[in-house]
């Protein structure tokens, strides 16, 4: 498949027996097959995709785009959490403590910024709606505090505006998620990947890729090595080694409080559970 066929946009499970080329695009109400490899193109499926060879460059995206919800939920959820907290600080604390106050807001303030940090990790993989709503949020958190610092009754208007959104936001991501889908694909270099369920790369693993997935992210072969990008997994991330021993920052991130992260480490390589980085152990 190259630019002298067209681009395939089919209702039901496609089928592919040989390469992708340059620039190609394939969207498909099924799952896409795959023997062979993807170079610089992208793969829309709303089920599974299986990709026999590797990826250079380009898009795979398994699930409804809103599968990105799958990572986003949790941290929105996060993020109402710490709002209900705000206030609830504000209420115990005495109108006279205004130490105790400030505190209440710094602290709220540096936790929501960790959260729209979280969110921005995962802006690769979001359509351009979502950027929009995205940064709506992030301008509408910035405002509110701005006004809540000088005690000013719209910052606290505005941020419950803000945790009403948040409310109303959560409760349509969460009845769009039933579909769980799958990649599965030997390597990927310089890629995008985004899966509502799980991401299999069962082959030498990815370079300088941003691979995102509602479930997992497994690399069952030993021998597999991520070198830069960014891994983002609702619940695990298992792979071989993880960064190099020129010390290339790659993250592997889960958002899970009781995720996992398996792997072996070169120095360069940043874990994180939620928004904490984990202490590791590196092999250099």
């Amino acid at each position: 498949m190259d630019k002298d066929t067209d681009h395939i946009d089919f209702d039901g499970d496609v089928f592919i027996k040989g390469n992708i080329q340059d620039n190609m695009v394939v969207k498909a109400t099924g799952s896409v097959m795959v023997l062979g490899s993807i170079y610089h193109s992208d793969i829309l499926a709303l089920h599974h995709i299986e990709v026999d060879g590797k990826m250079i460059g380009g898009r795979l995206q398994a699930g409804q785009e809103n599968s990105i919800y799958h990572i986003i939920i949790p941290v929105v959820e996060n993020m109402i959490e710490n709002i209900e907290g705000f206030f609830e600080g504000l209420h115990r604390a005495k109108e006279e403590d205004v130490q105790k106050i400030v505190e209440v807001i710094n602290d709220t303030k540096e936790k929501l910024d960790g959260n729209i940090d979280e969110l921005e990790q995962t802006s690769v993989s979001m359509n351009a709606a979502q950027l929009e709503i995205l940064n709506t949020l992030k301008a509408d958190i910035r405002k509110a505090f701005l006004d809540i610092k000088l005690l000013r009754q719209s910052g606290f208007d505005k941020l419950n505006e803000v945790y009403a959104k948040l409310h109303d936001q959560l409760e349509a991501m969460k009845e769009e998620v039933e579909t769980v889908s799958n990649i599965t694909i030997k390597y990927v270099q310089g890629a995008n990947l985004n899966a509502s369920g799980d991401v299999y790369i069962t082959g030498k693993g990815a370079y300088q890729s941003n691979v995102t997935a509602g479930l997992s992210i497994l690399m069952d072969n030993p021998q597999s090595v991520v070198k830069g990008g960014t891994l983002i997994a609702g619940k695990r991330i298992k792979a071989g080694t993880v960064g190099t021993p020129g010390e290339i920052h790659t993250l592997c991130k889960v958002l899970d409080r009781e995720g996992t992260v398996e792997a072996r480490f070169h120095k360069g390589a940043v874990v994180k559970v939620r928004n904490e980085e984990i202490k590791i152990t590196t092999i250099d």
